[in-house]
Formats: C-alpha cells, structure tokens, sequence
C-alpha cells in the first residue's frame, strides 16, 4: 500500500495525539501538593500569571509539533519513527512542566481534572508511539495506528473540554 505523506502525517498526527498534545506520563495528583509540602510556600500566583504559565507551555508543544510535522518525509518510515519520538519526547517534558505549575487555590480543581484528563490523551499516545517505534513498515504502521482514532477523538475532547474549563483554552482545541 503506498500513502501519501499528508496521509502518513495525519495517521502519526492522530497516532501521538498531537492536536491534544501528546507526550508521556500518568496521572500523579500528588505531585503539585508535595512540592508545596516540602518548600517554603510561595506567593499564589494569580489566575493571570497561571493562564500566562500554562498557556506558554501548550503553546510551545503545539509550535514545535507543527514544526516537526513539517520536517516529516511521509514516504519514509524512518522519518515517521523519528517525529512520533520527539513529538512524544517534546510532551513528556511539557506535561512535566504543567505538573509544576500551582495554580490558585479557587483553580486548583479544575486544573487537576484537566492534567487528568492530558494524562489520559499522554498514556494513549506513548502506547501509539511504541507502536510506530516497532513498526516494520509503512503499511505495517498504518495497520497499528489505523484504528485509534475513535479513542484518539473521545480522549481529546474530554481533555479540550477539561482545559476550557480550567480557563485555559489555548491548551485545549487548537
């Protein structure tokens, strides 16, 4: 089976979940909570500074997932591994990042669903992204990635959804 490279892009596009921002990790609720419990508090930062945070960060993945995907020879199997890697190695540290920001405490829920719910989208992109990183060929990586897009779409939603309510929207749809 030949493909395009615009198909072969967005089977890779779907496969890391780059539209909600794919990377690695799992859920870890405790990890804002216990960074607080073992520094001296800092000030809160306002619902301004926290967005400004957040925001500069899904930006940042979307910018350079964008970037990437330009680069992508989509004849190439090579070239397909080697973005759905740094697409998924890019979100990693992303996902680290949001992690590290405390939002206000009037936002602190709804910021915890949303990080939940991108762990959601991250868990099910790395598992995508091994599979593109064992694929043997093309047609062999279309097979492996050709049916996830449903759960790619419900597990997107929510997480766009959970961002929007967070008050971060830019984190969310693209």
């Amino acid at each position: 089976m030949k493909i395009t490279r615009l198909t072969a892009i967005g089977l890779i596009a779907a496969t890391v979940s780059v539209a909600g921002f794919a990377g690695c990790g799992g859920s870890d609720s405790s990890s804002a909570s216990s960074a607080a419990d073992t520094t001296a508090a800092a000030p809160e930062m306002t619902e301004a500074e926290f967005v400004a945070a957040a925001t500069k960060v899904c930006t940042d993945v979307k910018a350079f997932a964008k970037d990437a995907e330009a680069s992508i020879d989509g004849t190439s199997l090579e070239s397909l591994q080697a973005f759905a890697a740094s697409v998924a190695d890019k979100s990693t540290a992303a996902m680290a990042e949001l992690r590290a920001i405390t939002p206000p405490a009037a936002m602190a829920d709804a910021y915890q669903t949303y990080l939940d719910a991108q762990a959601a989208v991250v868990d099910n992109g790395v598992a995508q992204s091994a599979d593109v990183q064992v694929s043997t060929s093309i047609d062999d990586l279309v097979a492996k990635t050709s049916t996830a897009s449903t759960a790619d779409d419900a597990l997107n939603t929510a997480a766009d959804k959970a961002a929007v309510a967070a008050g971060l929207p830019e984190c969310g749809d693209e």
